[in-house]
């Protein structure tokens, strides 16, 4: 099975942890340039090698990425657009590709206060690779995010956002169908003229149709991947001479599964994942910059079996215009 810690995150709360293409798209940027355009947009594109692509201990893969995006944002007057496609091609397990798209909008609330609005969908994709014996696994979603920031005077600004995720899997596994809520309240805060502070804190709940999933030939078991979760993202931003900016980032989730007796799989399981990022990005021409990241996941669980490692490389590069 793909190893879909990213995909989820990014698809249901895109403000959290994910390292995407353009994310100073979704984290403040100030140092970045402020153009005065209707019209802005970047293109970029790059190559990430996983180390590990399944989430399954006993077959570990590994295979290079091929990622591009595209963002766009329009201000004709007191409102903003912004729309943003994402397409992640496995090189050698293109069966394992995926891509995700995003339409919404901000308007200004008063002198120091905003809010907005954000549509998403993915369409549905395989989650692990072909096997004639087994059952695929694909998954799909759509969902909406809605924010308010408030820029103050001491503290930085605050931000809540508030999301909603449908996960749709593919029948005969439509018991893991869900329904997820997010509640993030956020902080950005100015530390120096060359340092930034980003905080972030999140609470989801995840409400799964329930019921039996084919787990082998001629057999079922009752399933059900309810949870509540809590998250805590903190991020760290230098800038540096030479158009030059470093990022670090860790990320840590608590997910307890809220299973009744009926799913000895998932019934008292909690999991806990890590993630540790830093990336260097620098401007190489005026419209043109460069991007080298690091990643590493860690998940541990009171259920050793589900245990997960790995980890990521990701070179691109990216065309403002």
């Amino acid at each position: 099975m793909k190893n879909t810690f990213d995909q989820p995150l990014f698809i249901f709360a895109a403000f959290f942890l994910i390292s995407l293409l353009f994310p100073d798209a979704m984290v403040h940027a100030k140092h970045e340039k402020n153009e005065t355009r209707p019209w802005q947009g970047e293109i970029s594109s790059g190559l990430i090698f996983d180390n590990n692509i399944l989430l399954v201990k006993t077959d570990k893969e590994s295979d290079v990425i091929w990622e591009s995006g595209l963002f766009l944002a329009y201000k004709p007057k007191e409102i903003s657009w912004h729309t943003l496609a994402i397409y992640d091609r496995y090189l050698s397990n293109s069966e394992l590709s995926y891509s995700y798209y995003e339409i919404g909008g901000q308007v200004a609330l008063g002198a120091y206060q905003y809010g907005g609005f954000s549509l998403n969908f993915s369409p549905t994709s395989l989650l692990d690779k072909q096997d004639p014996n087994r059952d695929l696994l694909s998954l799909g979603s759509y969902g909406f995010n809605l924010f308010a920031e408030h820029d103050t005077e001491h503290i930085g600004t605050i931000a809540l956002n508030i999301s909603y995720t449908r996960l749709d899997y593919s029948a005969p596994f439509d018991a893991k169908d869900s329904d997820l809520i997010t509640l993030s309240p956020s902080l950005f805060y100015r530390i120096t003229d060359v340092w930034d502070f980003f905080g972030e804190y999140g609470y989801s709940s995840g409400r799964a149709r329930r019921g039996l999933i084919p787990v082998g030939f001629n057999q079922s078991a009752f399933d059900d991947i309810s949870y509540k979760a809590h998250l805590l993202s903190l991020m760290f931003t230098h800038w540096m001479p030479e158009q030059t900016r470093l990022r670090f980032r860790y990320t840590i989730r608590k997910k307890d599964f809220i299973t009744g007796d009926a799913d000895t799989f998932h019934q008292g399981r909690t999991d806990r994942t890590h993630l540790l990022s830093a990336e260097i990005k620098r401007r190489v021409l005026e419209n043109i910059s460069i991007r080298a990241q690091v990643k590493g996941l860690w998940k541990r669980s009171n259920q050793a079996f589900v245990d997960f490692s790995g980890n990521k490389i990701t070179l691109s590069a990216t065309y403002q215009f």
